[in-house]
């Protein structure tokens, strides 16, 4: 078990890791991580550690604390929130299952209030232990844990009064002691010691414990322990022992009767062919044997970390040299011009262990056979799995797990009202379909024509819609209303169940009456707003590609500019060409294009201020706008000859004849989007451009927008058009 104050995750990631898998910790408590809540999924996992509770602050910068587990290790986070206070007393802590002890990562910062943290730690230690269970709190309380002051001695007698002792007085940063680990357990199941894991300025407090696990019960036997498995050896060596067997057998008598059934036959043959196959390679049958997720950890300990090179073993002992000779130097001075030498050796250090590991992810990549699944499978390490709650596992047996569903479907139909059961065959949602509807059983894709009629059911994909259409929005509620109501009794007749949780409701309309329900909507990845402006889609847009751009700037020092390209394309630009065409014209675009310069300055390496037009340029990436743009033209030209054009409307030789005849529209909201808007802009372009083949037409199109870094599509109207 170590305890650690790293002074940011982020940016020492690669230390941490390096010192986690020469350690082989089961337990890791860190505090000072400065991540915030929603970036932890991406250090869900620390090399065989996963992530198991943690503090975040909100209204303060850095600080926060968490406690990593080995994978296998069964764990339940403990709830220490309400005695948590930013800055004072931050507090994080989980269950070891096995053991029945808890484990609590503890920070306060220099600048809290000493008070605050006593009192908060009172609390919460009287709370826990009307558990019952021993307590290992360890972490950085910045308190002169080496000194005989007043609040050493309030801090060490408030720990007593509660049975925990301080384990450790030995300095852990400079002549200071202000990292401990405090605990109930017996001094004689434990032993402490001080090392410096080279992450910061901080040594690491590291605690071997030696525990025995809870006993347990009858009613605890594992369900695997009744159950067994079947397997079977086939040995080369006794093959031709069951040709020899199959041969002295008399088939002539086993399949005699010509006049029997096929399958009857089949079924004497392959009687006679499994009982000589079990007897030459017998069954063998064996008890199910424990998660081999356990197996697997134990059997991969201590993991190599072959990019460690001997040369970073050098540099990482001159700065230990280095770190022993200021601690042992008595001249003030010397010590001073030491110290310095230590840091700048320190930062060295740590960049050659970023450069080393970078090197060596770029060199596995390039020498594995399938270099596009090496990459990814680095990118999976890095971003991890979702952020997981530590619940423990489902102990339940196959045969328990099926009846669960059985019982659970059961629960399910007697909740449905009782129907009569000689009209669910004839049963149909429109006896008398009305105009403007289309029949419960007519199951077809979405046309423009079935969006412009407004009225019915829709599916397309897995979703079903139900829409209607009204005068007023409280007429159209009233005919949504009853179109939903028939496909429920629809639902009942036909036993089904209707999960109304999962079920959302809008009304879409431009009038501003406070009685419309302006509640938004997820259909098909697209968030709806009642006025269809687009905002919500746009905000959470902008918090996905807020998450690539974090997992983007993660991967920047391990992988090369090339393959974080590719990452960029696979989860940040595909983000935005997602249903673009919908989209595209919606003011949230500005803020879609600030996500976007954001992740090229990674991509880059540019500055914070640095231009972001010749980025673009140089990487061949469109802006949003460009990508809008693109996706509009193409469109509008695969549809070219079926438009209506000028010359269509009159016989009049004009100069824009060979336009499109944009149609008139009344609402601002219609004219500028897609596909109007689209026709604008096509109908921008020369002549000779919009007359080329398709082909040519692509082609010249993204190279002159891959030089032409827009940023809004007024800027495509104003620009010259004749270089394309």
């Amino acid at each position: 078990m170590i305890f650690v104050n790293v002074q940011c995750l982020r940016s020492k990631i690669n230390l941490v890791s390096l010192f986690v898998g020469k350690s082989y910790p089961d337990v890791l408590c860190i505090s000072e991580h400065h991540l915030l809540g929603q970036e932890i999924e991406f250090y869900n996992t620390i090399e065989h550690l996963k992530f198991g509770a943690g503090y975040f602050r909100s209204n303060h910068k850095n600080g926060g604390t968490a406690v990593y587990l080995r994978e296998d290790l069964l764990s339940s986070p403990v709830d220490l929130s309400m005695f948590c206070r930013e800055l004072d007393i931050e507090l994080s802590g989980v269950k070891l299952e096995k053991y029945n002890v808890i484990v609590i990562a503890v920070y306060r910062s220099p600048n809290g209030n000493v008070e605050h943290f006593f009192t908060a730690m009172d609390n919460c230690l009287t709370s826990l232990n009307k558990l019952n269970m021993p307590i290992v709190l360890g972490g950085d309380v910045n308190i002169h844990l080496n000194e005989e002051n007043s609040i050493y001695h309030t801090f060490r007698f408030l720990l007593q009064s509660h049975g925990l002792y301080i384990t450790s007085h030995a300095p852990t940063r400079g002549d200071n002691c202000l990292d401990t680990i405090a605990t109930s357990l017996d001094s004689w199941n434990y032993e402490v010691d001080i090392q410096d894991p080279m992450i910061a300025d901080h040594d690491a407090v590291i605690m071997n414990l030696w525990l025995k696990s809870v006993s347990e019960t009858s009613d605890s036997v594992p369900w695997h322990s009744n159950y067994f498995k079947s397997s079977r050896k086939i040995d080369p060596e006794r093959i031709p022992q069951l040709k020899a067997a199959l041969a002295n057998l008399d088939w002539t008598e086993i399949l005699s009767d010509p006049m029997d059934d096929p399958e009857e036959l089949f079924n004497s043959f392959f009687k006679e062919f499994s009982n000589v196959f079990d007897r030459i390679f017998p069954a063998k049958m064996t008890r199910i044997k424990k998660s081999h997720l356990a197996q697997r950890i134990n059997s991969s300990r201590q993991k190599s970390n072959a990019w460690y090179t001997p040369g970073l073993l050098q540099l990482q002992s001159f700065v230990l040299a280095l770190d022993c000779r200021r601690k042992s130097c008595l001249d003030e001075e010397e010590r001073k011009n030491i110290h310095n030498q230590y840091i700048k050796a320190k930062r060295i250090y740590r960049q050659e262990v970023d450069l080393a590991k970078r090197e060596a992810n770029i060199s596995s990549i390039n020498q594995a056979n399938n270099k596009c699944k090496a990459a990814w499978d680095l990118v999976k390490s890095i971003s991890g799995p979702s952020k997981q709650s530590l619940k423990p596992r489902v102990k339940a047996s196959p045969d328990e797990f099926n009846n669960f569903l059985i019982q659970e479907v059961e629960k399910i139909v007697s909740a449905l009202p009782e129907t009569d059961r000689t009209q669910v065959a004839a049963s149909r949602l429109f006896q008398q379909p009305r105009d403007g509807t289309v029949e419960m059983e007519n199951w077809d894709p979405v046309t423009p024509e079935d969006i412009i009629q407004m009225g019915g059911i829709l599916l397309f994909a897995d979703d079903t819609t139900i829409f209607a259409r009204g005068r007023t929005p409280v007429l159209a509620q009233k005919a949504a209303a009853d179109i939903f109501g028939q496909a429920k009794q629809w639902f009942n007749n036909n036993k089904l169940s209707l999960n109304e949780d999962k079920t959302q409701e809008t009304t879409c309309s431009l009038s501003t009456n406070q009685l419309i329900n302006r509640t938004e909507v997820k259909l098909l990845g697209f968030t709806l707003d009642s006025r269809l402006t687009w905002g919500s889609h746009t905000n959470k847009l902008c918090l996905k590609l807020s998450r690539v751009i974090f997992l983007l700037r993660r991967l920047k020092p391990l992988i090369s500019r090339k393959h974080l390209v590719e990452v960029y394309f696979a989860l940040f630009h595909s983000h935005i060409i997602y249903g673009l065409q919908m989209w595209g014209h919606a003011p949230g675009c500005n803020d879609v294009l600030l996500q976007q310069k954001k992740a090229l300055r990674i991509l880059d390496s540019a500055g914070y201020l640095d231009h972001c037009r010749p980025i673009f340029i140089r990487l061949g990436i469109y802006t949003v706008f460009n990508q809008y743009i693109l996706l509009s033209l193409l469109h509008i030209k695969s549809h070219y000859h079926s438009m209506t054009r000028r010359a269509d409307k009159h016989l009049y030789n004009t100069r824009g004849k060979a336009k499109i005849d944009v149609p008139f529209c009344r609402l601002n909201k219609k004219r500028d989007c897609f596909p109007v808007l689209a026709q604008k802009i096509f109908n921008a372009l020369p002549d000779m451009v919009r007359d080329l083949d398709d082909r040519s037409f692509g082609g010249r199109i993204r190279a002159w927008l891959r030089g032409m870094p827009f940023y809004s599509v007024a800027e495509y109207f104003e620009a010259d058009k004749s270089l394309i």
